[in-house]
């Protein structure tokens, strides 16, 4: 459609995506994905005794289901669904998708067994985690069905709930892989996580700081960060200012976008501190910034074009985030759709809709179709954007990364924002 062609030159995704049509493909595999994380959650618990999978075949513009509008199965959902119906599959969940290798992982494996398994047989399981340098743990398990008091053998057994420490694990993504070694083959046996080490975050110099609660002056200080909590004098060219609070007046919001004007490059962290408390979106303003979101909101912002704050719905019709080759996104998976077990810490449903670009967007969102609400126009936005403002920059962000903190994710892009 126009908009999508107009949502695509805006922010440039001719660098991410070849043609339009290969961002519908990159959802149709994160859904596929997000398919399989059902699965998992689902035939883990012995007492649920099915699915109702309520969409085939996409219908109405909401792209539910595993084929498309012209009957075709979506990429990767074959397998997917092969996999999820079978009658022995594993069922792998982990604490975090992405971590520190200072930290702990908590690894659980179920089981999910319709009645392939023979009682009293003595099953060998391999577990295993390989990364770059091959494998880096492993433990081979011992499984013999049983009946339980009811007469039958457990659907769903819990194989092992285990700690494993990250702490020799080299920066990069891993493999989970449960395996047979005799008797069975099952499905559901991969699953990835990724490591990170706390070293390759950055050294900090000066910020300036308005309203950043502890865990977050915690992070800059521990960066080596000289964290200053009053405004720099003017002009401030070059120095970094973040702001965290939920409120401040509208003189001391002036003073802050001067400061951008004349050299700064003031960082907004939370999106509530520039909404107008007493004012809302109007009718009359719907069609140019509105999209029939739950809530709308005007948004102090200096700029001659303006825009608004919205937060929205986002569970199974939801929107897709783009993760763009950026400053602030340095480190992580960029130039694809944003996958949400990978950044699942600061998944957002707020999104800034201007009627200008930022000229530096970290991360664009889109929803293309039936959104339940009635209205099937395209629409899109940012959550985290840059734009040039006078001789400075003003960075405005809607995720989740202050109220994150201590997640991989969220430290490496508040560390990479506050470099400047």
């Amino acid at each position: 459609c126009h908009e999508f062609w107009k949502f695509y030159h805006d922010y440039r995704l001719d660098r991410i995506f070849a043609a339009p049509e290969d961002a519908f493909k990159a959802s149709q595999s994160l859904q596929a994905k997000q398919r399989r994380l059902y699965f998992d959650l689902i035939r883990r618990v012995e007492r649920f005794n099915g699915y109702s999978m309520t969409m085939a075949t996409d219908a109405n513009l909401t792209g539910e289901g595993v084929m498309d509008t012209f009957h075709g199965v979506k990429p990767e959902m074959y397998d997917v669904m092969h996999d999820g119906w079978s009658d022995l599959r594993f069922c792998i969940t982990v604490s975090h998708t992405v971590l520190w290798r200072q930290e702990i992982l908590e690894l659980d494996i179920v089981l999910s067994d319709l009645g392939i398994l023979s009682e009293g047989t003595i099953y060998q399981i391999l577990i295993s985690i390989a990364g770059p340098d091959g494998v880096m743990w492993s433990k081979k398990i011992i499984y013999t069905p049983e009946k339980k008091t009811d007469g039958y053998l457990p659907f769903a057994a819990n194989l092992i709930k285990e700690k494993i420490s990250l702490q020799c694990f080299e920066q990069g993504e891993y493999l989970i892989s449960a395996e047979f070694l005799n008797g069975a083959r099952a499905y559901g046996n991969k699953r990835s996580i990724y490591v990170f080490d706390r070293n390759m975050l950055p050294p900090l110099h000066r910020i300036y700081a308005v309203g950043l609660d502890k865990a977050v002056a915690d992070l800059l200080l521990g960066q080596g960060a000289e964290v200053i909590t009053r405004l720099p004098d003017s002009p401030a060219c070059h120095e970094v200012i973040l702001v965290s609070c939920k409120e401040i007046s509208d003189s001391d919001l002036n003073t802050l976008y001067e400061l951008a004007r004349t050299g700064a490059h003031l960082v907004i962290l939370n999106p509530e501190v520039m909404i107008r408390k007493s004012e809302t979106v109007g009718e009359d303003n719907r069609e140019t910034i509105d999209f029939r979101s739950s809530d709308v909101q005007n948004i102090r912002v200096p700029f001659e074009k303006k825009g608004s704050l919205s937060e929205f719905g986002n569970w199974l019709y939801h929107y897709e985030y783009v993760v763009h080759d950026s400053s602030a996104t340095k480190g992580l998976k960029t130039r694809c759709l944003m996958d949400p077990e990978y950044y699942e810490d600061i998944w957002s449903n707020r999104l800034f809709r201007f009627t200008c670009t930022p000229e530096y967007p970290s991360v664009s969102g889109f929803l293309a179709g039936n959104d339940t609400t009635g209205d099937d126009s395209f629409k899109y936005g940012f959550l985290l954007g840059t734009f040039v403002y006078g001789k400075g920059k003003i960075t405005l962000n809607s995720l989740r990364i202050t109220e994150s903190i201590g997640r991989p994710v969220a430290d490496i892009i508040l560390c990479n924002l506050s470099k400047g």
